[in-house]
């Protein structure tokens, strides 16, 4: 599979750089799943915890990314840091609801994306993380669409 943008690849390259403790989630962890559909964005679940914070802003510094004042500790705390325009758009999240990092992050799988290996949730953790979004529109008409994808998936690879 491929990202959809060079400056993906750089992102996830600086964050292995600085040894950032994250994974790949949403969108393209559906398409790296199998469902056929695109996404704009770039959705990176890290672990919430202030040594992952510094190395986070670390690693958006390296990029020369504008950062706003935000310290360590504030990954603590559920965040969310968006950058970048479509195709280029990234999200940082530090929480996802029903999972805490530590389960979604030891059931997730290494995945590669060009040169870039990277973790990636896991098929059945990516389900019930769509499931327990609960969006709203178009997005929760995409979620559904994707969870009846996944699963069909994991029937079809029994």
């Amino acid at each position: 599979m491929k990202l959809q943008s060079k400056e993906h690849i750089r992102f996830l390259k600086a964050l292995l750089k600085f040894d950032v403790k994250f994974l790949i989630i949403g969108g393209h962890a559906a398409i790296y799943h199998g469902v056929r559909r695109t996404t704009s964005d770039l959705d990176i679940l890290v672990e919430p915890t202030q040594t992952n914070g510094k190395k986070i802003i670390a690693a958006l510094h390296s990029l020369k990314l504008e950062v706003p004042e935000i310290l360590p500790s504030e990954f603590e705390a559920n965040l969310v840091l968006s950058f970048g325009l479509e195709p280029d758009a990234v999200d940082i999240i530090n929480y996802t609801p029903g999972f805490d990092f530590a389960t979604i992050y030891t059931n997730s799988i290494l995945a590669d994306f060009l040169d870039v290996r990277v973790r990636m949730i896991d098929i059945k953790d990516l389900i019930h993380n769509k499931e327990l979004l609960n969006r709203q529109g178009e997005k929760a008409l995409l979620d559904q669409y994707d969870i009846e994808v996944l699963k069909k998936i994991i029937q079809k690879n029994k």
